[in-house]
């Protein structure tokens, strides 16, 4: 029995079409010397090449047109991955090819168990409805794809500007810390002119008073200093992970 499967999927006939155009050099027929490139790259052997030529030329013009070719090119492309060769064409396939030819191309679909035409149109708008949600399915994926690709970009100049804004917060401290350690030499200073003054009387006096003073600031700055240190790590830490 013969279970040749003869379903031609749009995207096969899209490739089977534009194989048609190459080879037939934008005719609207191809003789079987245009395919002797096919046949090279086929590699099958002459006879089965040949047989599925007379199986689908059917007309006695010693061409094929493109609904032709479409069947022919299936069944080539068949054998080459190890299906045997049909016996025969179906009917409706053999009508279709017997008709007279229209601009209008037509899909092809496996036949129904009655082979009639009203079947065949019916196979025919089901075929084209799958095409239809295949490239509306295609359209969706690209609207995705488009909208994944500007929420990304976006993510990256939100980061571009934290991490301009963490360089400044970065500097301020900085700079902040140097203003403290200048505070510090400061009092470094009064500290050793104060040492200076000695203990004899009112001078000694006013000099433990104002030593007093100062180390109560240096305490106030150690602690200042410390706060800052611990702000530094922590912009260092958000730096690290912004560049990982």
């Amino acid at each position: 029995m013969d279970d040749f499967d003869f379903y031609v999927s749009p995207s096969e006939r899209f490739g089977y079409e534009t194989q048609f155009t190459k080879y037939g050099k934008d005719a609207d027929e191809v003789m079987l010397s245009q395919l002797e490139p096919l046949y090279q790259m086929s590699r099958l052997h002459q006879d089965e090449f040949m047989q599925i030529w007379s199986l689908c030329e059917i007309r006695g013009t010693g061409t094929l047109n493109k609904e032709q070719f479409i069947i022919f090119s299936h069944i080539l492309n068949s054998r080459r991955r190890g299906r045997a060769l049909p016996f025969s064409l179906p009917l409706a396939i053999k009508e279709a090819f017997l008709k007279e030819e229209s601009r209008k191309s037509h899909v092809y679909v496996r036949p129904s168990a009655t082979k009639n035409d009203a079947d065949t149109d019916d196979l025919s708008e089901s075929a084209l409805a799958r095409l239809r949600d295949e490239v509306t399915t295609v359209s969706d994926k690209i609207r995705t794809a488009d909208s994944d690709l500007r929420a990304s970009e976006s993510q990256v100049a939100d980061l571009k500007v934290a991490r301009e804004e963490l360089q400044e917060l970065r500097d301020y401290k900085r700079r902040h810390l140097d203003t403290i350690s200048t505070d510090i030499a400061q009092i470094e200073r009064v500290r050793s002119s104060t040492s200076a003054l000695g203990s004899a009387g009112d001078e000694a006096l006013e000099a433990e008073r104002l030593l007093g003073e100062l180390k109560g600031y240096q305490a106030a700055v150690e602690v200042k200093i410390r706060e800052m240190q611990r702000l530094m790590r922590e912009t260092e830490e958000e730096l690290e992970k912004e560049r990982s």
